[in-house]
C-alpha cells in the first residue's frame, strides 16, 4: 500500500521538487510546506533497512526529476540481532547503500545523505549505539566514492 501512495506523490510532483527518502527518520519530515521554495515529496518508509529500501526505491518511477534528494537511512540496520558490527552485516550495508545511491544519482545530480541519527533512550535497547559512528563513516565513504554530499549535523 505504501508503494501506491509514494508513487502517486511522484506522479503529481512539480518539476524540481525536493525528494526525502529513507527510513522513519526521513518519513517524519513534513511535506506540507516547501523547502528552498520548492515542493517536497516524501518517499521514505518506516522500518526500512538499507536493503529493503534500495529494493523499494528501485521500483519507483520518476516522471519528473527532483532538484535534489535527501536520504536518511541506516538506523534499522543497527538492530543488535543483526550483528551490525560484524563484517558480513557491514559489507551487506555497503552493497545496498551503493546500489541505492547509484539509483538516486540516476534521477538527480544532487544527493545529500545524512549520518545515521544518534540512538535515543527509546531505541537504545534494540539498536547498537556503537555502530552508529561506524555506519556513518561507511555512508561518508560511499558519498565520496559516488559523488554525493555527506551531512553530519
Amino acid at each position: 500500500m505504501r508503494f501506491s501512495i509514494v508513487q502517486q506523490y511522484l506522479d503529481e510532483a512539480d518539476p524540481g521538487f525536493i525528494l526525502f527518502a529513507g527510513d522513519s527518520n526521513a518519513e517524519l519530515h513534513s511535506t506540507s510546506g516547501s523547502m528552498c521554495g520548492r515542493t517536497v515529496a516524501n518517499v521514505a518508509t518506516s522500518g526500512a533497512t538499507t536493503q529493503s529500501y534500495a529494493d523499494f526505491f528501485e521500483k519507483l518511477s520518476f516522471p519528473v526529476r527532483p532538484r535534489a534528494a535527501v536520504l536518511t537511512i541506516g538506523t534499522n540496520d543497527l538492530n543488535r540481532k543483526k550483528d551490525p558490527r560484524g563484517a558480513r552485516s557491514g559489507a551487506a550495508f555497503e552493497t545496498a547503500l551503493d546500489a541505492l545511491l547509484v539509483r538516486m544519482r540516476s534521477i538527480t545530480e544532487t544527493v545529500l545523505v545524512t549520518a545515521v541519527p544518534p540512538v535515543d533512550h527509546n531505541t537504545e535497547r534494540s539498536i547498537d549505539p556503537l555502530a552508529v559512528g561506524d555506519y556513518s563513516k561507511r555512508i561518508q565513504a560511499a558519498c565520496e566514492r559516488l559523488g554525493c554530499r555527506f551531512i553530519d549535523p
